[in-house]
């Protein structure tokens, strides 16, 4: 029998090419791959040693020290503490509050002095002393030192034109105003001679009395203030 040898065509792609091929498509791609990940660790690593031999060239991050420096200064603000802000505003201090005027009521009547009270206190004025005749006037005036002094003109024991400069000389810095029931011209004027300042018919409101005792009291050294007399409503 004669032997035939087979010449296998090593070249051929039928049983070789193609694993080759499918090696190929394998491994290419992984190389490749690689390669990319090795140069984008390279960048990384080359950026991060610029960033440490220059730090003012590295980003800010969030979470970094800036930024945890930036919140410990917000809660040290919040908390009063830190660093004060160069224009922080400063409370004014509140205005001292004036002292109430002091006045001494003189009337022989304990229901006209009760009212008149009630209607100064009200008022915010404060009623140092009480007089139901000259005497007792003459006392509440020295020891009251009052700002204001009411003055009844008619009293059972003196009248309030002769009680009146014994008034001036227990406290000269009172300022007198009389309270009648009578206007007439010529005891108006007998008032100012004895050195009241104010005239006041009664009848007229605590409101007004009190609005027009306010005027006596911060119109320094006149003679009268007006209107005077006081016969009628303030507006």
């Amino acid at each position: 029998m004669t032997s035939r040898l087979r010449v296998v065509n090593f070249s051929a792609p039928n049983w070789l090419n193609v694993p080759l091929l499918a090696l190929w498509h394998l491994v290419v791609p992984s190389i490749t791959t690689l390669t990319k990940l090795s140069l984008f660790h390279s960048t990384f690593a080359f950026t991060d040693r610029s960033a440490q031999s220059h730090p003012w060239r590295r980003p800010p991050r969030l979470g970094s020290s800036s930024d945890e420096g930036r919140a410990t200064m917000a809660l040290g603000k919040l908390f009063g503490k830190g660093r004060k802000a160069e224009t922080e505003t400063v409370e004014p201090e509140p205005e001292p509050v004036a002292p109430a005027l002091k006045v001494v009521i003189v009337d022989d009547d304990p229901d006209a002095r009760d009212f008149i009270r009630m209607g100064l206190e009200v008022g915010g004025f404060d009623v140092v002393g009480e007089g139901g005749d000259g005497a007792s006037a003459v006392q509440a005036v020295r020891e009251g030192e009052p700002d204001l002094v009411l003055l009844d003109l008619h009293m059972p024991d003196i009248g309030g034109i002769e009680l009146l400069p014994q008034l001036r000389e227990a406290h000269r810095p009172a300022r007198f105003v009389v309270v009648s029931a009578i206007g007439a011209t010529h005891m108006v004027e007998a008032a100012i001679e004895a050195g009241a300042v104010g005239f006041i018919e009664k009848g007229v409101s605590p409101r007004s009395v009190n609005l027009h005792l306010h005027k006596v009291a911060s119109m320094g050294a006149v003679k009268v203030v007006r209107p005077y007399p006081l016969n009628s409503e303030y507006p």
